[in-house]
């Protein structure tokens, strides 16, 4: 135990956090016809000792994909889908590899640093859309 703390102190072993998230299953129908903003607008390149270690989410919009993810204001995106975010291609490329996967219909991952810590966010598809009572017509 002591040997994984002094590691994790080096930065030779990282403990992450983990978050799992439901996403509703026509997310990626939403966010192609326009109908939801995926949120990464209010994204910057973030530094460290003077190399590129992420994209730094200034705000987040309500009910955009990075609001569904639980991304915060503040957050640093570091990996998209396992492809870091070291560099403005590398970020294109997870990204692209994330919206992929919305439009499959498939899991991928985020990794994020918040708050000093790092968090790894598994996203899904839910299988069927949450039941909303308003809407329900009922039956005499």
């Amino acid at each position: 135990m002591r040997l994984w703390l002094l590691l994790t102190a080096l930065g030779a072993c990282t403990a992450y956090q983990d978050l799992s998230v439901e996403l509703p299953p026509n997310q990626g129908a939403l966010l192609d016809a326009g109908a939801v903003p995926w949120g990464f607008e209010e994204a910057q390149p973030f530094y460290r000792s003077g190399h590129r270690r992420g994209l730094a989410l200034r705000r987040v919009t309500a009910g955009s994909l990075v609001d569904l993810l639980k991304l915060r204001a503040g957050d640093v995106i570091r990996e998209f889908d396992g492809i870091e975010c070291d560099d403005l291609l590398a970020c294109r490329a997870g990204a692209m590899r994330m919206e992929e996967a919305m439009r499959r219909r498939e899991p991928f991952e985020l990794t994020v640093e918040r708050d000093g810590r790092l968090w790894r966010i598994s996203a899904r598809h839910a299988a069927f859309a949450p039941f909303d009572p308003e809407g329900a017509e009922s039956t005499p």
